[in-house]
């Protein structure tokens, strides 16, 4: 990279879900047009470092004078890191390295005293005197990805902030990346069984965004694919009759870009359970009609739901499950995979397919307090073959060390 201009910084610094749209008129004043919170091969430092940064672009016709602005990472401290005297050209760029090194010299490149958490969190750039916020991830910025920066997409940049084809420092920002909204679908309910029909509203479209769905029974969920530009547009809340899977995602208007696709599964309490009463916690998975689960090899979508044994005579079904998430299941084991009784191997995903496995909670009556299980990967097994070996849930950690949980929590 060529060495910027005097008073010409680097920085990054995480970006706020809510960015608002970047003003775009004459004397709107600078703002945060772009920012690398997970920097692994971009740009370096003058140590050499791939530190994060931080884009500010001046839209107005005249100069800036940016001395006694400041960049925070933190909604309580607004003033925490304050410019020094750096001269804005008109419709100019300029970058500041999110790195902790706290340089403020604008004969060279400047560098905030923080950096910038890839997983998300607050991020502003402020007026002297600690005024309003012209510029505001609040409450914070999504998750970011490697290498990939986030900011309105064009140049000059305007509109919501996205995830962006390439990283642009110093210069207008590229086009959107194909999956570059950051924005996600809320579901007025959340995945869980029902005992009748409801309706189900979705949300989390910015400006300019809609929200594209599919849907399908439960028992044939396996085969549902994400939505794309040519899915149903959602315009009112979805009735949901019965067991359901959903896919919902949000969309550039055009339909040139999407956000993650979240699902949720609606499921249904038949009459013949709803007094059931257990003293062992419940584990129930839907695989999605995927088939039989048998010892064939084959990893099947299926969702999960946990129940914890409730008093006695109370029934289990009577509260919502602790845990509802979806995962991959497979028949696991060599002879014992023949037993009517099988081990299952259960790999999480959380709603938007990701690798994520949820703590498994799970209270039984030989353990009186509440445990929870935090996997280090996101696999865990199930076995209980026959009545000599009545095993639990174990995660397979590295070293062939397991995590378990006394007593059997499985019905078959």
């Amino acid at each position: 990279m060529a060495k910027p201009t005097t008073g010409l910084g680097i920085s990054w610094v995480g970006a706020v879900l809510m960015l608002a749209t970047l003003p775009v008129t004459s004397r709107a004043g600078p703002v945060i047009s772009e920012f690398l919170a997970s920097n692994r091969a971009g740009i370096v430092d003058e140590d050499g470092d791939t530190s994060d940064w931080i884009e500010i672009h001046n839209p107005d016709p005249v100069s800036i004078s940016l001395g006694g602005w400041f960049l925070t990472d933190s909604p309580t401290n607004r003033m925490k890191w304050r410019f020094p005297e750096v001269i804005l050209p008109p419709r100019g760029y300029l970058l500041i390295f999110a790195s902790g090194k706290d340089r403020r010299d604008p004969t060279s490149r400047l560098h905030a005293d923080f950096s910038l958490d890839a997983e998300g969190e607050y991020l502003a750039l402020v007026p002297p005197e600690g005024g309003a916020p012209l510029t505001e991830f609040a409450p914070r910025f999504p998750p970011q990805r490697v290498d990939v920066s986030f900011g309105p997409a064009g140049s000059p940049p305007n509109g919501v902030a996205m995830y962006l084809e390439r990283p642009t420092p110093g210069a207008g920002n590229s086009a959107a990346h194909q999956n570059g909204i950051a924005q996600t679908v809320t579901f007025s309910r959340a995945a869980g069984p029902a005992t009748s029909a409801f309706s189900v509203t979705l949300t989390g479209a910015a400006p300019g965004q809609v929200i594209r769905y599919v849907l399908a029974p439960a028992g044939e969920g396996a085969g549902l694919r994400d939505p794309d530009a040519a899915a149903p547009l959602y315009s009112e809340p979805i009735m949901i009759n019965g067991p359901t899977l959903v896919k919902a995602a949000v969309f550039s208007m055009d339909g040139s870009s999407r956000g993650p696709a979240r699902a949720v599964h609606y499921s249904r309490i038949g009459a013949n359970l709803a007094g059931a009463t257990s003293g062992l916690p419940i584990l129930v998975i839907d695989s999605l009609g995927s088939g039989p689960l048998v010892k064939d090899g084959l990893e099947r979508p299926a969702w999960l739901s946990t129940y914890s044994p409730r008093p006695a005579g109370t029934p289990v079904f009577s509260n919502p499950p602790e845990l509802t998430s979806p995962l991959l299941i497979h028949v696991r084991g060599s002879s014992s995979a023949e037993f009517p009784k099988k081990s299952y191997s259960l790999s999480f995903t959380d709603q938007f397919g990701d690798g994520e496995a949820p703590a498994l909670v799970l209270r039984s009556e030989f353990h009186q307090q509440r445990l929870r299980l935090r996997p280090v990967q996101p696999a865990w097994t199930m076995g209980a073959p026959d009545e000599a070996r009545r095993t639990l849930p174990q995660h397979r950690r590295r070293g062939n060390r397991r995590g378990r949980l006394r007593g059997n929590p499985c019905h078959h």
